[in-house]
């Protein structure tokens, strides 16, 4: 399926803000946009699956795509979540190697993806795009290094206080609608739902939040902080 021409001018302003495509020519991104396939993705629908050969680059468009690293058990890790604006390239972008994580839609979603031939003309003559693109790849690495790191070094509930700040540190003491099922957090910090439900009732048991069915509140910031072992800005 091709471009969708009502999603036309959002998606030139995306590409004009997003890595690789930003440093092309207003004409070249429309040429680029015009080879692109456009994917309509349902609630958890996998776009790709680790171990494949994939040489693709990703366009999140609407949604939450999500790139995790599944073990033999069943168990998911989150190592990377993608917004609206975010591009995703592997390292088997460049050289056909095995997708190192599955790329999955958290919610409905819509992507563009470009195979490598479809870019490839664009690039060679444009050094900072290649640039942008090597920088990608390297800074996904990395952010996904140090989702490793931390489940080598740092115990399952100061994850989680680190992740419930992250999601509702904004709207401190305000309930606020439980976005993530225990599914997801669980695949963010590691671990599986039933001992994420177990942590979060130990910290509301605490005091640290409250929590309900549908919603989740943080009451104390500098002890879930202390948790996490981050440091907070009490001035905002």
């Amino acid at each position: 399926m091709g471009v969708v021409r009502t999603e036309l001018p959002e998606l030139l302003e995306l590409l004009a803000g997003a890595p690789v495509f930003r440093t092309l020519s207003p004409e070249e991104r429309r040429e680029v946009l015009g080879r692109g396939l456009r994917r309509h993705l349902a609630r958890g629908e996998v776009e790709a699956v680790a171990g494949e050969v994939w040489p693709y680059l990703v366009l999140v468009v609407r949604g939450t795509l999500t790139a995790a690293k599944v073990s033999p058990e069943g168990r998911a890790l989150t190592g990377l979540e993608l917004r609206a604006g975010d591009v995703f390239a592997a390292p088997s972008f460049f050289d056909d190697g095995p997708l190192p994580a599955s790329l999955q839609a958290r919610d409905e979603a819509v992507a563009y993806r470009w195979h490598r031939s479809a870019l490839m003309a664009a690039l060679r003559g444009n050094p900072e795009a290649m640039w942008d693109l090597a920088v990608l790849v390297v800074s996904q690495m990395r952010r996904a290094g140090e989702v490793v790191e931390q489940l080598a070094f740092q115990p399952l509930s100061g994850r989680l206080a680190r992740l419930l700040l992250d999601r509702f540190g904004h709207a401190l003491g305000a309930p606020g609608a439980r976005l993530l099922t225990l599914d997801e957090m669980a695949a963010l910090i590691g671990s599986t739902r039933e001992v994420v439900c177990r942590l979060l009732y130990r910290l509301a048991e605490e005091g640290l939040i409250r929590i309900s069915r549908t919603e989740l509140s943080i009451v104390d910031p500098a002890g879930l902080a202390d948790l996490a072992g981050v440091q907070i800005d009490h001035g905002q």
